[in-house]
């Protein structure tokens, strides 16, 4: 409690601060993340993560103009309701770095979150609920991407990495992820619905150096298939490296 009050006051007298990092022993509350959003509108990094304590202040958050670096990674209090309220107000348009790690988002907000946002440059959305047409957008709009981390996430299959849909929409361009052509790290891990066939139509760029594959339920990592990898991404030098 007394964290939240010293904070909130501190930043009422550093309205030039750029950059708030809330490490996970800091207790801060959803008031307080609201507060400074407010009085330091110019903010261009906010990490706040493992809080259970915010929920609302998202919307406030949405609302820096300025913001280049958001990292909410496994705030699991902050609602479904929230994000989507957050979303319909958004003024963050600037984002180069995005983690919603286990966020409660709605893929269709996090499909206008996204596409408001085409900067982005590092990408981190394990555990998430994102579909293959919103990969799909990712895939089409996000060209400058170079970090992608879409661990965990049930929807996504082959479809989405390589864009071949059996219903195409007016509103869906087919869209491999290969077209992400500045991609350096691309992380699927215990990613069920993803094959063979699907990475080794998808995954080919010619700057990649780390790619993550484990725990894939359908993917069979034989000698063959990672040689065909290799062999498709000239610059990769970590295949499956431990964290």
């Amino acid at each position: 409690m007394w964290d939240s009050i010293y904070i909130e006051q501190f930043c009422e007298n550093q309205l030039s601060l750029e950059v708030i990092d809330f490490t996970p022993s800091i207790y801060v509350a959803d008031n307080t993340i609201s507060a400074i959003c407010k009085c330091l509108p110019n903010l261009q990094e906010l990490i706040v993560v493992y809080k259970r304590t915010i929920n609302k202040c998202i919307i406030q958050i949405f609302q820096l103009q300025n913001l280049v670096k958001l990292d909410l990674s496994c705030c699991f209090c902050i609602s479904q309701l929230s994000y989507q309220k957050a979303v319909s107000y958004l003024k963050t348009v600037k984002l180069k770095y995005l983690s919603l790690a286990f966020a409660k988002i709605s893929d269709a907000d996090l499909f206008k979150l996204l596409k408001c946002n085409q900067n982005i440059r590092c990408l981190k959305i394990p555990g998430t609920c994102i579909s293959n047409k919103t990969l799909n957008m990712i895939c089409k709009n996000l060209i400058l991407l170079e970090c992608l981390t879409l661990s965990s996430c049930p929807g996504i299959s082959d479809s989405g990495l390589t864009g071949e849909f059996e219903n195409y929409s007016d509103s869906l361009t087919p869209t491999p992820l290969s077209n992400l052509k500045y991609l350096k790290e691309l992380n699927l891990n215990q990613n069920s619905s993803i094959t063979n066939e699907g990475c080794v139509k998808a995954i080919r760029f010619p700057k990649l150096e780390k790619l993550f594959l484990h725990n894939c339920g359908r993917l069979v990592l034989s000698e063959e298939f990672k040689m065909e990898i290799k062999k498709q991404n000239p610059r990769l030098h970590s295949f499956n490296p431990h964290f």
